[in-house]
């Protein structure tokens, strides 16, 4: 649905409590509309006044779509670089969806992801990364390897582990996603030319790794070498000596006889 009749839908329901679900769907749906061209700021705005209306009306949902509603508002506030209060959000996400749909339902993995994400951008990448590797586990697990929701938390995974340093492991995860995510959605999908270009970035960080380590290896070589040669220096130095000692005694007792 465009943002138009997003707007026009939204018109219709907002403020009748006999319509709250319709309500809610129809800013989610603008919201939605208004994330997929960018207007996040105006995205936010919807949300917000619309969750902010059904606190102050008192009404309540006992589905999903105030949770979906409240993901979306976190969606935004990522977008804008609101990471303290996107965190809040998830989490409040996390938590409702556990109850609503359980811990492994596709919105509760998918929030949980977008919160490890947070949680990198807030500066706490180790803490990311363990909610990430969970969700990735319990993704492919439940929803499977080839699952879209899946592969977009594996990639959120590697590019995690990239910014770690972590890049044996990032290439070894972009080396098994991005064919994948290539050949399901086409390598025109959004999230196939991420994978591609991640992947792309993740191959030059291999690269420098790989040459620092054999660099490394061997500088630690060279001194052993270099000991090796003097030991066999000062071996074949005390063989020469001998030699001559030897010559010498040689001549000195010929000389007595």
């Amino acid at each position: 649905m465009g943002v138009g009749l997003a707007k026009e839908f939204l018109r219709q329901m907002q403020g009748d409590p006999d319509k709250m679900s319709d309500w809610a769907d129809a800013a989610m749906m603008l919201a939605n509309a208004l994330s997929t061209t960018g207007e996040y700021a105006e995205a936010e705005s919807v949300c917000r006044e619309t969750m902010l209306s059904f606190d102050l009306m008192r009404l309540s949902l006992t589905d999903t779509r105030m949770v979906d509603l409240r993901s979306v508002f976190g969606y935004a506030l990522t977008n804008q670089c609101k990471y303290a209060e996107a965190h809040s959000v998830f989490t409040r996400c996390v938590a409702e969806y556990t109850v609503l749909v359980g811990p492994d339902a596709a919105q509760t993995l998918d929030c949980s992801k977008c919160l490890g994400v947070v949680y990198g951008h807030l500066g706490k990448l180790a803490e990311g990364v363990v909610i990430l590797k969970d969700t990735f586990k319990r993704a492919k697990l439940v929803l499977g390897p080839t699952d879209i929701a899946s592969l977009a938390c594996g990639l959120a995974l590697a590019n995690a582990l990239d910014a770690q340093c972590k890049y044996g492991e990032s290439h070894a995860l972009y080396e098994e996603l991005e064919p994948v995510t290539k050949r399901l959605l086409g390598p025109d999908h959004p999230l196939a030319l991420e994978a591609a270009g991640l992947h792309a970035g993740s191959v030059l960080n291999y690269e420098r790794l790989v040459e620092k380590r054999q660099s490394a290896e061997q500088s630690k070589a060279e001194p052993m070498l270099s000991q090796r040669l003097k030991d066999l220096t000062r071996v074949v130095g005390a063989v020469v000596v001998a030699a001559v000692v030897y010559k010498t005694l040689a001549k000195c007792w010929r000389a007595c006889r």
